[in-house]
């Protein structure tokens, strides 16, 4: 065979090679689940079964993996199928799940332990209270605000003591308070085309006379008259007496009095 020939096919089963599929990495359980293991889970079906347990199981890529142990090797179960040929023509297995106990990780180094601890936040009970008044601060704020994002400067921070996540939360009060009172100015005034109409109907009703069989018609078409300038002022007028609807309607002016 020439060299360059023997060159060529070096190549080609160089390239070859690089184009296999890795072979998947064995899943490895404790021992102590192989009696009542889910084959499931890993995407396996069992197949055959015997005195020792689970004996044979189809793999999720439709291979039939037979268990193996072996005393030389420890206390350890494996299921495995034949893969092909080894240099040496014996059978190459693939390993698809093992169960063996598992050796109990080391204790941390000292030094290590510490930064751990060190690295620990440990929040304190202080911060309870904080955390809910920021809560009920961060929902008057989006009833104010709901397009942006609270800013990052009134967030609470567990790595923050607690002085400086209080003084974060009071500055956070502060600007949700300005929020509302901006809100407040900006908006549409409550009732502020009926203010006329209900500095008139106070006045009126101020000096209104004491309901008689004299004058009862007249006063009620007055109310009337006033009640469909004042929409807001519900009477149940099919339930009141006449000298009723009066009283009921002074105490809702004082209501609105109140209000204001």
């Amino acid at each position: 065979m020439s060299e360059r020939l023997y060159a060529l096919l070096t190549r080609i089963a160089v390239a070859l090679e690089a184009q296999q599929e890795p072979e998947d990495d064995t899943l490895t359980f404790p021992l102590s689940d192989f009696s009542a293991f889910a084959w499931t889970k890993i995407g396996a079906t069992i197949v055959d079964r015997d005195s020792d347990g689970v004996s044979i199981i189809r793999t999720a890529n439709g291979k039939m993996a037979k268990r193996r142990s072996n005393d030389k090797f420890g206390t350890e179960i494996w299921f495995s199928y034949a893969d092909g040929k080894a240099p040496d023509g014996t059978n190459k297995y693939r390993k698809v799940v093992e169960f063996r106990n598992v050796a109990p990780p080391e204790p941390l180094g000292r030094k290590t332990e510490q930064a751990v601890k060190a690295a620990t936040i440990i929040e304190s009970p202080l911060m309870g209270p904080i955390r809910k008044r920021w809560a009920d601060l961060s929902a008057e704020y989006l009833l104010v605000n709901k397009t942006e994002p609270i800013p990052e400067r009134f967030n609470l921070s567990p790595a923050l003591a607690v002085p400086e996540n209080q003084h974060r939360t009071d500055e956070f009060a502060q600007f949700v308070a300005g929020l509302k009172m901006m809100a407040a100015d900006h908006a549409p005034a409550q009732g502020a085309e009926h203010r006329p109409a209900l500095e008139d109907a106070r006045e009126w009703y101020r000096t209104s006379p004491r309901i008689s069989a004299d004058n009862r018609g007249a006063v009620m078409e007055e109310l009337q008259g006033h009640l469909r300038k004042l929409p807001a002022c519900k009477l149940d007028l099919a339930k009141l007496s006449p000298q009723a609807r009066m009283d009921a309607f002074g105490e809702w002016l004082k209501s609105q009095a109140v209000q204001a």
